[in-house]
């Protein structure tokens, strides 16, 4: 969906290059195919293979996912360090996701509340994912990845490992596969857009969850 979305956005401007693209998760491989890294089979068939991987560790390793708003970065180490759970997503200032086992996570969300979050949702997914729980899957992928040609990126493409643009093809490759485990930089990832002088963003896709992030991190932003 998000590719056709894109497609569509760019025969309606027609000649037209972004400063940059990237995406969160999963929408990260849309990004790379965005940015010229490889075609939209290859990436059908990277995404059918991770998902299978991402199951059978779900499977194998059960776990879940919290999302914390209004705790800061001690408060947010010390749950981590007192249930067993890491930090999945940094989405924004306010919002962060954890991720590990599903006893983990019960705990994780009553110690969040009582050092004074905000607001703690538990998550409806099927497993701990970007967390150590899904080393078997990234192993799996490494091995996909290693035979599958990709192109050097033709605009910015921003790792959702690092918050900083991918350095080559096998900064991509590695980065693919540690992002199945580490937490997803998507605040970095927008201050990494705002220091290049980046103000505008269009969100390509079925909803509008990236741009409400994006407003949270940059309030000039102008998203579409």
């Amino acid at each position: 969906v998000s590719v056709a979305a894109y497609q569509a956005l760019r025969h309606a401007v027609g000649d037209w290059t972004p400063a940059g693209v990237a995406g969160l998760r999963l929408g990260e491989w849309t990004a790379l195919y965005a940015g010229g890294v490889l075609s939209f089979a290859e990436a059908l068939r990277v995404l059918a293979a991770r998902g299978r991987f991402m199951q059978e560790a779900c499977e194998e390793q059960p776990g879940g996912m919290v999302s914390v708003i209004g705790l800061g970065p001690a408060e947010l180490e010390q749950v981590c360090a007192a249930t067993g759970v890491q930090i999945a997503n940094r989405n924004s200032p306010e919002q962060t996701v954890l991720s590990g086992p599903q006893a983990g996570i019960q705990e994780a969300d009553q110690l969040a509340r009582s050092l004074g979050a905000k607001r703690t949702v538990i998550l409806k997914v099927a497993g701990a994912y970007h967390s150590k729980l899904m080393a078997s899957a990234a192993v799996k992928l490494e091995r996909l990845l290693a035979g599958m040609p990709l192109q050097a990126p033709t605009v910015p493409v921003v790792s959702n490992v690092t918050g900083q643009p991918h350095a080559g093809v096998d900064a991509i490759r590695r980065a693919m596969v540690q992002q199945v485990t580490a937490p997803v930089q998507w605040l970095g990832t927008v201050q990494w857009f705002q220091a290049s002088g980046v103000r505008e963003y269009v969100e390509c896709g079925p909803g509008n969850v990236l741009a409400g992030l994006i407003k949270r991190i940059d309030n000039q932003a102008v998203t579409h």
